[in-house]
């Protein structure tokens, strides 16, 4: 009776300070290391008249249960056991199981104690072992520096002694502090070498999440064609497994890939079926972190209502004891997004106040969303937070603030190299500088913008193409390309020779016999040298523009050809009709590019009728995306002009480079366009009513083209015509670009 008592008191004082009861027997029974009989009495008390405690804790709490039960075990054989090895295993297992119940200070504890046995009883294997737990504490500390002091020698000293499994569990712990660091390509490098002990080991349960985790660095890097491809077999490990909620990890993270692709419907339809399968498995945790992003995707469609209940939602779970450190940071950055959108959507409806009240709003949740994140030490994620309150600062008008917070979260982005919001930052600072009257520094920064924003699609994407999707169509055109650069080749070679007819005829008369067999020999050999050289220079230029043309569309092919052969494995046929669907599409745009060298080189399209015809066909529609007029003025008596390969596709191409750079750079709303012919010369002018730029400073830095030829690709392609181009701008006042060509 007295120690059901005992037992009772015990309980109303665990209940008070909330933690699992054997956690709180760890202090008692250090206290009386000597009572054997009342240590065990008691522990059976907690364990077995306890059980309403136990399991009032949280889902999980069966699974506790019977880690309790093992701590329970692992106290009474290290209070009982000698100075020697197998107490020092039972401490390291001791802190390896405390680290659920996330008590720091005990993990520290053990593993010190651990440490200075093995030390003492020169125990190598456990010196490693001892440093694993100690950079363990560390690491939930989120002091990475020290943890990374004692995880890189517990794991020489691992790797050396031949414990593999816990070698692997030390590149594990290595690769996640990288990742806090956000430092992706080495926290990739780290889990690739875990995944490698794991296969030697044949331990699969820690795949899918690091298939998961590599899927994350890879998506902060750009690189979404590796990043599906982690999270595809992160999916497919699950499966095997049949770890439902490793199903539901790899579902959430493919959705919002979808989501990245611009793929809303798929990403939707993924992402809700990980939150069924969290809602089954009672995971409420994992159901916010599906709530925020639902939330997002009902915030894009313009459903504020229903993303603001998810949101709420998330908070509301994520303030729960033992949520994620990250979750409510997260969350409330979900919230504040929200309630920009919303301000944007008053604004445009022309209700100030009210945007300015939600975009102050926004600015509240975003400051409670960066405190949260620098409390857990997120350098990446406190980084795009100051981008954030930037962002909403501009729209309040203080400009000064909101220079200050975008300055401060590019200089870190900048050392952890993600190129999406450092685009976004330069964005960002471009409106500033162009508030401020400052249009030199906004250009620059809007280029910047342009570069870092189309680098993450495009750095590494390129080179990961699977070109046999596309081969066949591909082929056809080469030999289109082949046939009509012979073509142009015979053309040229008949005009060259009719031209040294003439000349030889002069010759024959003053010295028929004589010079006859030399100069023939001489024809022959020139023709042939100008011939070769003509048609090496052919083959670079086409080679040149199919690269210009064709590259753009190269990297989703392959993000979505490995998505494809991923659903073709699975055998779902629906979802890899829908890829192949867009496989299609993007070959066809590619196909589609290659059309535009091959009429380029077409000799049947000589005429400036076909010319112009081509030009219009071009700009227009593209215009028309961004509501930019365009007007060609021409007269029609320049239709009967010709002009041959060579120039017309240089002068296509000029007029194109231009239309391309102001549609891009100039943030113009018209283009005009005048072509004239003056009995010697044709001229093309382009101008617009962008926001134009410093012609001189542009070209002494030559730090950045304006696009992927530039302004010196321009100036190439006009003199080859031995024509003459003149680029006029200034800041503020629109751009003029003129060309002159000389013709027959």
């Amino acid at each position: 009776m007295a120690l059901m008592l005992f037992s009772y008191q015990c309980q109303s004082h665990l209940k008070r300070i909330s933690i699992p009861a054997s956690m709180a027997g760890i202090k008692y029974i250090t206290l009386v290391k000597n009572m054997h009989v009342v240590r065990s009495l008691l522990l059976h008390i907690l364990i077995y008249f306890s059980p309403l405690l136990i399991f009032a804790q949280k889902p999980t709490a069966k699974a506790n249960h019977l880690q309790n039960k093992r701590i329970d075990s692992l106290l009474i054989i290290i209070n009982e056991s000698g100075e020697d090895r197998g107490k020092a295993n039972q401490l390291f297992e001791l802190g390896l199981l405390l680290e659920q119940f996330k008590l720091n200070d005990e993990i520290l504890k053990y593993g010190s104690e651990a440490l200075s046995l093995s030390l003492k009883i020169n125990y190598k294997r456990g010196i490693g072992l001892s440093h694993y737990l100690i950079s363990l504490h560390y690491f939930l500390q989120t002091n990475y520096t020290e943890a990374k002091k004692d995880i890189f020698t517990a794991s020489a000293i691992l790797e050396e002694e031949g414990d593999k499994e816990n070698f692997g569990k030390c590149l594990n712990l290595i690769a996640a502090i990288f990742f806090r660091q956000a430092n992706y390509p080495e926290s990739i490098n780290y889990y690739k070498k875990t995944i490698a002990i794991l296969e030697e080991t044949g331990n699969k349960t820690r795949m899918p999440y690091i298939y998961n985790k590599m899927g994350e660095c890879a998506s902060y890097l750009g690189n979404l064609s590796e990043c599906i491809d982690y999270h595809f077999k992160a999916l497919k490990y699950s499966e095997e497994l049949k770890d439902r909620k490793g199903v539901a990890a790899a579902l959430h993270s493919i959705g919002i890939t979808f989501w990245d692709l611009n793929d809303d419907s798929l990403g939707l339809k993924n992402v809700l079926s990980a939150r069924k399968i969290n809602l089954e498995l009672g995971d409420k945790f994992a159901c916010a972190q599906n709530n925020n992003t639902i939330g997002d995707y009902f915030l894009k469609s313009g459903r504020y209502a229903e993303a603001l209940k998810y949101f709420y939602e998330s908070i509301k779970i994520y303030e729960e004891p033992g949520a994620p450190g990250w979750g409510t940071p997260w969350a409330y950055a979900c919230l504040a997004n929200a309630f920009d959108y919303i301000g944007d959507s008053a604004l445009q409806a022309g209700n100030k106040q009210a945007a300015a009240n939600m975009y102050q709003r926004s600015l509240e949740n975003n400051f409670i969303s960066l405190r949260k994140w620098e409390q857990q030490n997120e350098i990446h994620a406190t980084a795009e937070q100051k981008i954030y309150i930037g962002s909403i600062y501009i729209k309040l008008n203080k400009i000064q603030d909101a220079k200050r917070y975008l300055q401060a979260g590019l200089q870190t982005l900048q050392q952890l190299g993600v190129k999406e919001y450092i685009g976004i930052a330069y964005r960002h600072l471009s409106h500033i500088d162009s508030l401020e009257g400052n249009y030199e520094k906004a250009f620059a920064n809007y280029k910047l913008y342009i570069v870092y924003r189309d680098s993450v699609f495009n750095a590494e994407e390129s080179r990961k193409v699977e070109l046999y999707k596309t081969q066949f169509e591909f082929e056809k055109k080469e030999q289109e390309l082949k046939l009509l650069s012979a073509e142009n080749e015979l053309k040229t070679i008949t005009a060259e020779k009719q031209n040294q007819q003439k000349k030889f005829a002069y010759g024959l008369i003053v010295a028929v016999l004589l010079l006859s067999g030399y100069g023939f020999y001489r024809y022959r050999r020139r023709s042939l040298m100008k011939s070769e050289q003509r048609m090496l220079r052919e083959r670079l230029l086409i080679s040149q523009d199919l690269h210009d043309n064709v590259g753009s569309t190269l990297s989703s092919i392959s993000v979505f050809s490995k998505v494809a052969q991923m659903q073709n494995e699975d055998n779902n046929k629906e979802e890899l009709q829908d890829i192949l669907e867009k496989i299609n599409i993007t070959s066809g745009d590619m196909v589609a590019e290659m059309n535009d060298t091959v009429w380029a080189i077409n000799p049947r399209n000589d005429s400036m009728e076909k010319i112009i015809q081509r030009m219009e066909s071009f700009a227009r529609p593209l215009l028309a995306i961004r509501n930019i007029s365009f007007a060609c003025n021409y007269d029609p008596s320049i239709f009967t002009t010709n002009l041959g390969m060579e120039k017309r596709k240089n002068f296509y191409f000029i007029f194109k480079e231009a239309v391309n750079n102001a549609y891009k750079y100039s943030g113009c709303s018209v283009i005009t366009v005048f072509i004239t012919n003056t009995g010697k010369h044709i001229e093309l002018v382009i101008k617009d009513d962008g926001i134009g730029f410093d012609l001189q400073h542009e070209m002494k830095e030559n730090k950045l083209s304006l696009s992927g030829n530039g302004l010196r690709n321009m100036q190439a392609r006009a003199d080859e015509m031995k024509g003459n181009l003149m680029i006029s701008s200034e800041p503020g006042k629109g751009t003029e670009i003129k060309l002159g060509i000389p013709i027959p």
